[in-house]
């Protein structure tokens, strides 16, 4: 608080106004009259109260002039007490500048504050726009990736009953593969057999030939032996041929049982790429999965 806080310091305080005496010489003291000094915008206020307050017989006393010698004290007063409010106002005026000032810093502060939020509100806008576009594409994604899963195991399912009937297929062809390869042993095993009868049969033959030309040279003694051996030979020709017939059969059946083998063993291989093919499509389709 500054000294000049109290307007009673000066004014209550102040120089007691000069008497004047009239034309009785009574004597009037002016201070009996309150007169307002604090305020000199409203002289004439003061006035109208002092006419107020006086009686008729006081409103007979002299008024002095400003520049009356008695008014000269009273006037320094006055002048003294002015320049004190005067200094009083002008600190006071100081104090509410400088607390302007600092209101003003103050508001312009908060104001570059409030800037500085409202960009970083806006920044964070964007942001949160941009993490709401972004969770839409995530979401978009997600569904399309469900979508490429929901088909891959479709086509899984799918693979997997392909890859089963393939197996079905395949182990059915071996089990026939299998059968063709004993059929062609046991045939080969006969025709070896029929083989080794055949060359038998012809030294036979050939043993008989020798023997009837041996005979013929005694044929007028052994004709009834001839006779017989003459059927042997003939029974024994009709059996070759028959077997010979039998063996041209049997390696026509065998060249037909290599020909099956042949395109069973082709068809195997065909399958066992297959599969081979359907098992890399599988391992991937699992790859992908993971």
């Amino acid at each position: 608080m500054s000294q000049y806080d109290d307007d009673n310091d000066v004014v209550g305080d102040g120089p007691g106004l000069p008497t004047v005496s009239n034309t009785e010489n009574t004597t009037v003291n002016i201070t009996d009259y309150p007169i307002n000094y604090a305020d000199p915008n409203s002289p004439t206020e003061g006035a109208q109260e002092l006419q107020d307050a006086l009686t008729e017989d006081e409103q007979s006393l002299v008024v002095l002039d400003p520049s009356h010698p008695l008014m000269v004290r009273y006037q320094e007063a006055l002048k003294q007490h002015l320049l004190k409010r005067e200094e009083k106002l002008s600190i006071q005026l100081r104090e509410a500048d400088n607390e302007l000032k600092k209101i003003r810093d103050r508001r312009e502060a908060l104001g570059v504050t409030l800037y500085n939020l409202q960009q970083e509100l806006a920044r964070h806008q964007m942001l949160l726009e941009k993490e709401h576009d972004r969770f839409g594409e995530i979401n978009q994604d997600r569904q399309r990736i469900d979508q490429d899963i929901k088909h891959i195991k479709e086509k899984h399912a799918k693979k997997k009953d392909e890859h089963d009937t393939q197996m079905r297929q395949t182990l059915e062809t071996q089990k026939e593969r299998d059968v063709l390869q004993r059929r062609l042993h046991y045939m080969n095993k006969a025709k070896n057999d029929i083989r080794g009868d055949l060359s038998t049969m012809r030294r036979a033959t050939e043993k008989v030939d020798s023997e009837v030309t041996k005979l013929e040279a005694d044929k007028r003694v052994q004709d009834l032996f001839v006779d017989r051996l003459v059927q042997q030979v003939d029974m024994l020709r009709e059996q070759i041929s028959m077997y010979e017939y039998q063996l041209r059969i049997q390696m026509e059946e065998t060249k037909n049982i290599k020909h099956t083998l042949v395109e069973a063993r082709l068809e195997s291989e065909t399958l066992e790429l297959e599969t081979k093919q359907l098992m890399q499509n599988w391992n991937s389709c699992l790859i992908g999965i993971r």
